[in-house]
């Protein structure tokens, strides 16, 4: 034998997620946008009665959930998130029942639905994650597990939250 151990494992699913033996997850993205696919064309995206703002709402809760899940464990490069963002960009459109003829930019489609690019996502999702972590003592912990008192927004951190 030439020092290398041939018992491992070279592709291991865990909760709908693949990881590798190599670390690489572009077959993960391609996976997680196939999902993402079968999942945004059973829904109602040309119903005319749905306002947009619902439309969008039920866009991030089912599809963008599906499509970024388990990307908490990923090291994207840009072509990663590329991929992500085309995939994305294109729900938006069909959902605004837009086409490429309509010569509307990413920002006004961004602007138009409320919503930004995949990067940002990915990032909420790994800080989440980071803070979770966290012991229950760090205020990045304290600050997100706390509420809004009377339903205003706190200018400044809050000192009683305990």
């Amino acid at each position: 034998m030439d020092g290398l151990d041939k018992n491992y494992v070279k592709l291991f699913p865990y909760l709908g997620s693949k990881a590798t033996h190599s670390g690489f997850f572009d077959g993960e993205i391609v996976h997680r946008i196939a999902k993402a696919t079968c999942v945004f064309g059973h829904c109602l995206w040309n119903e005319r009665g749905i306002r947009l703002d619902i439309k969008i709402l039920v866009y991030r809760t089912v599809v963008l959930s599906i499509l970024l899940y388990g990307s908490e464990s990923w090291t994207p490069y840009i072509h990663h998130i590329h991929q992500l963002d085309v995939f994305h960009k294109s729900c938006l459109r069909l959902i605004c029942g837009l086409t490429h003829r309509n010569k509307v930019s990413n920002v006004e489609l961004f602007t138009k639905c409320k919503i930004s690019g995949i990067e940002p996502f990915l990032i909420q999702l790994r800080w989440t994650g980071y803070v979770l972590r966290m012991p229950n003592n760090r205020i990045p912990k304290i600050v997100m597990y706390s509420q809004l008192a009377d339903g205003k927004r706190i200018v400044g951190l809050d000192t009683r939250i305990s």
